[in-house]
């Protein structure tokens, strides 16, 4: 759903820095059709995903297991989420939550989000995936659907 608070916001913010000389109505509602073609966008990608997996939106589904990467290094935390995914895959689980910190006590930025991405992207059971809620792990977690 399109959040007209945040666009309203981001327009303001916007005009507030003086970026407002120039601007008008229109190009109000090119910013707004921009975020209207994005959720569009987004939308045939859940229906896609619904029919992959018997109509439900993948967002959706219950996270059935957890695994917590903090305090590795990340060729023990590589090695556990490859072995993670595929006995998530055996046990035929269908969406799991990795947690990876944020990276805060990293002197060299968020390794094991890093990581995590790398293993994500390359593993062939590893399919949509995305930044869980608050209550989850915000942006120190991610929710992976197994495919």
């Amino acid at each position: 759903m399109t959040d007209f608070g945040k666009i309203l916001e981001e327009w303001d913010g916007i005009r507030s820095r003086g970026r407002s000389e120039g601007r008008s109505s229109s190009d109000f509602e090119r910013m707004v059709d921009g975020y209207l073609d994005m959720e569009e966008s987004r939308s045939k990608d859940d229906e896609r995903e619904q029919a992959e997996h018997g109509g439900v939106n993948p967002r959706s589904l219950k996270i059935e297991s957890t695994l917590d990467l903090h305090g590795m290094r990340a060729q023990a935390a590589e090695i556990s989420l490859r072995h993670f995914i595929d006995e998530s895959y055996r046990r035929g689980w269908k969406k799991v939550l990795i947690i990876h910190g944020k990276g805060n006590h990293s002197t060299d930025g968020p390794v094991l989000k890093d990581t995590v991405m790398q293993v994500v992207r390359a593993h062939p059971h590893a399919g949509r995936h995305g930044v869980p809620g608050r209550s989850l792990g915000g942006s120190g977690a991610l929710w992976l659907v197994i495919k």
